[in-house]
Protein backbone atom coordinates (compact mmCIF):
# COMPACT_ATOMS: atom_id res chain seq x y z
CA UNK A 1 0.00 0.00 0.00
CA UNK A 2 0.88 3.38 -0.77
CA UNK A 3 -0.29 6.57 1.50
CA UNK A 4 -1.08 9.56 -0.36
CA UNK A 5 0.02 11.81 1.94
CA UNK A 6 1.11 14.91 0.10
CA UNK A 7 -2.00 15.40 -1.70
CA UNK A 8 -3.96 16.53 1.56
CA UNK A 9 -4.36 18.58 4.45
CA UNK A 10 -4.48 17.35 7.93
CA UNK A 11 -5.68 18.49 10.98
CA UNK A 12 -5.81 16.96 14.15
CA UNK A 13 -8.24 18.00 16.83
CA UNK A 14 -7.46 15.43 19.61
CA UNK A 15 -10.75 13.79 19.20
CA UNK A 16 -11.02 13.89 15.19
CA UNK A 17 -8.48 14.36 12.08
CA UNK A 18 -9.84 16.78 9.51
CA UNK A 19 -8.36 15.85 6.21
CA UNK A 20 -8.64 18.24 3.34
CA UNK A 21 -8.53 16.96 -0.02
CA UNK A 22 -6.23 19.09 -2.40
CA UNK A 23 -7.49 17.35 -5.64
CA UNK A 24 -11.10 17.43 -5.04
CA UNK A 25 -11.78 19.85 -2.61
CA UNK A 26 -13.37 17.34 -0.49
CA UNK A 27 -13.05 17.20 3.37
CA UNK A 28 -13.38 14.11 5.66
CA UNK A 29 -13.41 13.69 9.24
CA UNK A 30 -12.14 10.50 10.74
CA UNK A 31 -11.67 9.25 14.49
CA UNK A 32 -8.01 10.40 16.23
CA UNK A 33 -6.48 6.86 16.03
CA UNK A 34 -6.24 7.91 12.63
CA UNK A 35 -3.54 10.18 13.00
CA UNK A 36 -1.66 7.10 14.93
CA UNK A 37 -2.02 4.61 12.09
CA UNK A 38 -0.97 6.37 9.42
CA UNK A 39 1.73 8.08 11.32
CA UNK A 40 2.78 4.42 12.16
CA UNK A 41 1.93 3.27 8.24
CA UNK A 42 4.18 6.16 7.18
CA UNK A 43 7.08 5.26 9.06
CA UNK A 44 7.18 1.54 7.70
CA UNK A 45 6.67 2.75 4.32
CA UNK A 46 9.65 5.04 5.03
CA UNK A 47 11.84 2.02 6.05
CA UNK A 48 10.91 -0.69 3.55
CA UNK A 49 9.21 1.29 0.77
CA UNK A 50 5.63 -0.49 0.33
CA UNK A 51 3.75 -1.59 3.53
CA UNK A 52 1.08 -4.54 3.58
CA UNK A 53 -1.79 -4.90 5.38
CA UNK A 54 -0.64 -7.81 7.62
CA UNK A 55 3.10 -5.87 7.97
CA UNK A 56 1.08 -3.15 9.47
CA UNK A 57 -1.43 -5.02 11.70
CA UNK A 58 1.70 -7.14 13.10
CA UNK A 59 3.93 -4.00 13.92
CA UNK A 60 0.69 -2.73 15.44
CA UNK A 61 0.35 -5.53 17.80
CA UNK A 62 3.87 -6.70 18.49
CA UNK A 63 6.04 -3.07 18.47
CA UNK A 64 2.90 -0.65 19.64
CA UNK A 65 0.78 -3.49 21.56
CA UNK A 66 -1.92 -1.94 19.70
CA UNK A 67 -4.46 -4.48 19.31
CA UNK A 68 -6.95 -4.10 16.32
CA UNK A 69 -9.02 -7.08 14.88
CA UNK A 70 -7.97 -7.42 11.21
CA UNK A 71 -11.87 -6.43 10.17
CA UNK A 72 -11.21 -3.02 11.95
CA UNK A 73 -8.41 -2.68 10.36
CA UNK A 74 -9.46 -4.13 6.73
CA UNK A 75 -12.06 -1.33 7.33
CA UNK A 76 -9.98 1.86 8.23
CA UNK A 77 -7.95 1.08 5.40
CA UNK A 78 -10.62 0.35 3.33
CA UNK A 79 -12.33 4.01 4.22
CA UNK A 80 -8.05 5.45 3.62
CA UNK A 81 -8.46 4.12 -0.17
CA UNK A 82 -12.03 5.46 -0.86
CA UNK A 83 -10.86 8.44 -0.11
CA UNK A 84 -7.85 8.71 -1.67
CA UNK A 85 -5.37 8.39 1.23
CA UNK A 86 -3.82 5.23 0.83
CA UNK A 87 -3.34 3.41 -2.89
CA UNK A 88 -2.71 -0.60 -3.01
Amino acid sequence: MRLAKERFLVANFGDALAVFDCRTWESHLLPAQAAVLLEIAQELKEQSGNVSEAELEHTLRSEYKIELDALSLRQFLGTLREIGMLDE
